[in-house]
């Protein structure tokens, strides 16, 4: 199925923000904020941030898989057999 421009850019736009996602867990859990001597304050903002921008993935993955459109791991965003 070739794909339309505005679904290649959903495509781009979930693979990119996937891999932030990714990078922030990484940095998170691995307490980097500690040897960075980050405030408390900036840690829970970060965190704010990652959940964030995970829900704004979960929602660029299930219109992805609802649309076709190839991405990593779609299993994980459906619900159910129509993937709504």
């Amino acid at each position: 199925m070739e794909l339309k421009d505005y679904q290649k850019r959903l495509q781009v736009e979930f693979i990119e923000l996937d891999l932030r996602v990714k990078k922030l867990m990484a940095f998170i859990y691995h307490n980097k904020d500690k040897e960075l001597g980050l405030s408390q304050d900036e840690v829970v903002d970060m965190r704010c941030q990652l959940y964030a921008m995970q829900a704004y993935r979960d929602a660029l993955g299930r219109r992805c898989v609802r649309q076709g459109i190839e991405i990593p791991h779609p299993e994980l965003y459906t619900s159910g057999g129509n993937g709504n």
